[in-house]
């Protein structure tokens, strides 16, 4: 699109005309592609990429595409697409928080006007005191004061090829100066000027220097920058008024309309070899100097004053404000409107663009500042400054840096908000993640977050294409909803609103009325017997139903309600043809409703319905199977999977359930389904847990009205950790047999049936689909139910035998006083601190234990080998290595287990007389092993005394007992404990094994 040149955009025109003339509102997509086909295609677009682009252009998204479309797309959208920059945590700006301590450094009044001279790097500032201060442009640092006059200074101008600076104030006289030493150096001055000049601008034409001036009497005026040095003139000059510029000068034009009003801004752009002018009688006025400074058009949609605007060279428009509380966007060409900033809550004063990052900067009179994108026209941050200014409380003009990525403010000294960057990956969404949906028309992901932020991905590379925020304002995104032909996009929100959007361009395209500010919790697009419905359902227990309209510019009015099916808030919702609405609520209860009728037909419950807590039988999934007799899926917070099916055309009863909890897990974790997904043909299912697993399941052989088994109705084939949070949504990619999963985690991740990691959304590196070796897992094994099952009961063999073992020691510790031979034995076993050439009879020193208590950190040091252990592994693996650090460890904590035992009878009086429970839970907050067992080694001396005594060696070994069960408790993955015993079994005798060595010498 770029490549359009202007006799191609003329026969785009004519053939537009002629559909015009035709009496077609448009183009259609059919259309478009055939007639566009050729001329575009020397572009190389293929018929996918001119799909796109029509879809792209179509901004109401309503199939058809006129001229002014067209044309919008082609000043706005063209350079959204090729330019586009993430935006997010990288578009946030943080205050500088500049302190100017330096004497003189701050205006007695207000700065009025912000100019950053480039070939010294320096910023400019002129004052409502009549002077200009000087600051330096990396740091914002004072430098120096220049005095001007003893009015206000209205405005700064620079030309770089002259090295002159032109200095306009109130009392009607433009001060020159000359910068060619970097020196402020008095060159010219002109006084008693018609009006006041209120707003300068500088123009380069034909290598000659030019001055723009608007006045306090309407006025706008170009002239030749004066170069000579005339004689300065006196301030009690009785001459004749002055005029800008030399009268006789045949170069020096007058506009030939002035405005009614002070002129506010004026500006000179090339690119229309034109004058732009604003002024407080609401107006922008268009001059072309080609025909002598005619006025060719004025844009009038402001009700108001027009306080300032600005162009756009890299998007061809212009945003303007005023008085008013909303800004506006013009296309030049056609002098009309594109688009409304909407948030402030005050009038605008200043509005900026910021083309190195697509933005546009808006200024507040109550000293907020807004950040908008300029492609989508959405907020995409509000700084509100909360200082505290003199000598008035106001942020008095802004400023833009475009090379340092920094806005600059001006109160009575300078300020800054410079560009933040964070982690790249967690760029995009700074939120938990509600839902992410495959779009097959556009091959395209979109997702959106707590954020209220939409992300489009490309699915082919996992590059983002399209971002647009603050869809619901404050309020949290809960649902998205594409409509049936997959163009537009329906949001639901934890305010009750609902909306529908433009998701390629970010245009909102209809609003959807509900009485209650409660949360929606889903939204569904019906297209049912050629009609069109919004349904949604939520917190108010409510079911919304809305029809689409063709064209609404006021928020659509509900046509129906549902109530009375509920008691407690709806959580999910399905639908399947041709009328059966399903939702479930929080309460464990599901209802089918008819929405042809708009009749409640059923209640359902899950069979533990009255055996479990209201939380536990929450229905968090319904989904609907439509090729296996519109059986319903529903998954509940106790961790079941429960079936329902049709019996009659309108009645549902309970056919199977299926414990999730079978699937491979760490025992200490409970398997809860929160997203749920069927493929096209219902062959297959995705389930998504909030401990971050995923399974897919085949159900081909799912037959509704059998009394089949579960485990051959619901076959689970892949199994794997996906995310280290909640899955929140999962979605299917059919053709290219992938799975999207989306997570609170904030991350999309893309796999394909088997488990196999393509590729996180935004990451890097880009993947390529049809490029397997460019997949984030390259080589990895499918994640198996069967493969994880057959290592699962392995495992649970050698934890079967390690259980034996314990209740076999726990019981020999509890018969010790009977059985001293079987004790001494277990003493030999395991490692002893005691040393036998020690007296019994030595005194126990008072100083005991007191230099490791001083020298202990407050917070233990975790031995390196506990950082594989605190998160459980899907697929534990363990190298002999390992198995050796996790023996030493094992060994460690055998003796820091007696240390902390003898430590835990000491500080109780050395008499053996202590509770068992309170100090076994010294020993697990004792934490480090390594700590502990030094501490141990220091205090073999005193240990013998206390063992010696009353009871002391039998509980010292039940403290140790104890320690060894509570290792797994405190952060050690059961299964790893169990592979290392079991691996360290078969290998201890192994060449491969390196000697086992004390941990601690």
């Amino acid at each position: 699109m770029d490549a359009i040149d202007l006799d191609q955009l003329k026969e785009l025109m004519r053939q537009f005309k002629i559909a015009e003339e035709e009496g077609k509102d448009g183009f259609e997509m059919e259309e478009f592609v055939e007639s566009f086909g050729t001329l575009l295609g020397s572009n190389n677009l293929s018929q996918l990429q001119l799909n796109h682009l029509f879809m792209k252009i179509d901004a109401d998204a309503n199939g058809s595409i006129d001229w002014d479309e067209f044309t919008n797309y082609m000043f706005i959208g063209r350079k959204g697409d090729t330019d586009l920059e993430e935006v997010g945590s990288d578009n946030h700006f943080e205050n500088m928080k500049k302190e100017h301590d330096d004497k003189g450094a701050c205006h007695n009044g207000m700065i009025n006007r912000i100019l950053h001279v480039k070939d010294i790097d320096k910023y400019l500032t002129g004052g409502t005191d009549g002077v200009v201060k000087v600051w330096k442009g990396t740091s914002l640092s004072y430098e120096r004061t220049v005095p001007v006059c003893q009015a206000w200074i209205t405005d700064l101008a620079f030309f770089p090829h002259s090295r002159k600076l032109v200095v306009a104030s109130m009392d009607r006289r433009l001060t020159y100066y000359d910068l060619h030493r970097a020196s402020f150096d008095l060159a010219d001055v002109e006084k008693e000027l018609a009006g006041s000049p209120l707003c300068l601008d500088k123009a380069r034409i034909k290598e000659k220097d030019y001055l723009v001036v608007g006045d306090s009497k309407g006025e706008v005026r170009i002239s030749p920058l004066r170069t000579d040095r005339k004689p300065l003139m006196s301030s009690t000059s009785k001459g004749p008024r002055m005029h800008i510029g030399n009268d006789d000068d045949p170069n020096t034009r007058i506009m030939k309309k002035k405005h009614s009003d002070w002129v506010t801004k004026v500006r000179f752009v090339n690119d229309l070899n034109s004058i732009i002018s604003c002024s407080m009688d609401s107006t922008i006025n268009i001059y072309d100097l080609a025909e002598e400074g005619r006025l060719i058009g004025t844009m009038s949609d402001h009700q108001k004053s027009v306080h300032d605007f600005d162009w756009s060279h890299k998007f061809n428009i212009i945003a303007s404000c005023g008085l008013e509380r909303t800004a506006l966007i013009w296309n030049p060409g056609t002098r009309r409107s594109l688009a409304e900033l909407r948030g402030h809550t005050s009038s605008i004063q200043a509005v900026k663009m910021m083309d190195s990052a697509n933005q546009i900067i808006s200024l507040g009179t109550d000293k907020t500042i807004k950040i908008w994108d300029v492609r989508t026209f959405r907020c995409l941050q509000t700084i509100t400054d909360s200082s505290m200014y003199r000598p008035e409380n106001r942020i008095s003009s802004i400023a833009t840096d475009h090379t340092r990525q920094r806005i600059i403010i001006g109160t009575n000294a300078l300020n800054g908000y410079k560009r933040v960057k964070t982690d790249e990956e967690l760029r995009f969404h700074e939120h938990s993640i509600c839902a992410a949906l495959f779009n097959p028309k556009f091959s395209q992901i979109v997702s959106g977050d707590d954020g209220s932020v939409v992300c489009v991905w490309s699915a082919e590379t996992g590059e983002l294409v399209f971002r647009f925020s603050d869809l619901h304002g404050s309020a949290k995104i809960t649902d998205l909803h594409f409509d049936h032909i997959g163009r537009r996009m329906l949001t639901a929100a934890s305010d009750g609103t609902v909306k529908m959007w433009n998701f390629n361009n970010g245009q909102l395209l209809k609003e959807f009325a509900n009485e209650s500010d409660a949360e929606i919790s889903s939204v569904l697009y019906i297209n049912e017997g050629g009609l069109q419905f919004i349904v949604g359902a939520g917190w108010n227990r409510e079911v919304i139903v809305w029809e689409e309209e063709e064209e609404s510019n006021e928020p659509i009015e509900p046509i129906v309600s549902f109530s009375g099916g509920h008691d407690h808030d709806i959580i999910s919702m399905a639908f399947t043809p041709p009328a059966w609405l399903a939702t479930g609520d929080y309460d464990g209860r599901i209802v089918l409703w008819n929405l042809a009728s708009g009749t409640m037909r059923q209640q359902v419950y899950i069979p533990e319905h009255s055996e479990v807590t209201r939380f536990q039988r929450s229905i968090l999934t319904l989904t609907f199977l439509p090729k296996k007799n519109g059986s319903l899926i529903a998954t509940t917070n106790n961790g079941n999977l429960h079936v329902f099916t049709f019996t009659t055309k309108s009645a549902m009863e309970f056919e199977m359930s299926i414990d999730l909890n079978s699937l491979p897990r760490p025992r200490n974790e409970r398997l809860v389904a929160s997203s749920a997904m069927v493929n096209d043909d219902c062959s297959m299912l995705i389930t998504g847990y909030t401990q971050g697993y995923v399974t897919v399941w085949d159900i081909s052989g799912y037959e509704a009205r059998t009394k089949q088994e579960p485990s051959t109705a619901f076959k689970p084939l892949f199994h794997w950790k996906a995310h280290s949070d909640s899955v929140n949504s999962v979605d299917f990619m059919d053709e290219q047999k992938m799975i999207i999963t989306a997570s609170s985690d904030r991350k999309i991740v893309l796999w394909t049936f088997e488990g196999r990691k393509v590729g996180t959304c935004g990451q890097r590196d880009l993947w390529d689909l049809s490029k397997p070796d460019t997949y984030a897992e390259t080589s990895a094994e499918p994640k198996s139910i069967a493969l994880q099952k057959l290592a699962q009961s392995k495992m649970d063999e050698n934890e079967r035998t390690t259980t034996q073992r314990r209740k076999s020691t726990a019981t020999f510790f509890r018969d010790f006083d009977e059985a001293e031979e079987v004790e001494e034995e277990v003493v030999e076993e395991e490692p002893s601190i005691i040393d036998p050439n020690m007296e019994e009879d030595e005194e126990i020193p008072e100083e005991v234990g007191k230099e490791d208590e001083e020298s202990s950190p407050a917070h233990p040091v975790v031995p390196p080998l506990f950082s594989s252990f605190i998160r459980p592994r899907s697929e534990p693996v363990l190298t002999p290595e390992e198995i050796r650090s996790a023996m030493e460890l094992r060994l460690a904590a055998t003796t820091a287990a007696q240390a902390a035992g003898v430590n835990a009878l000491i500080d109780s009086g050395r008499h053996g007389l202590v509770d068992i429970n309170s100090a076994r839970d010294r020993i697990v907050g004792n934490g480090g092993a390594e700590r502990m067992l030094q501490s141990a080694v220091a205090q073999r001396r005193d240990a013998n005394n206390v063992v010696a005594s009353t009871g002391g060696k039998r509980i010292a070994h039940g403290l140790h007992l104890h320690a060894l069960e509570s290792v797994p408790n405190s952060g050690m993955n059961v299964q790893s404990v169990t592979v290392v015993h079991a691996h360290a079994q078969s290998l201890m005798h192994s060449s491969s094994l390196p000697a086992l060595t004390p941990a601690v010498q």
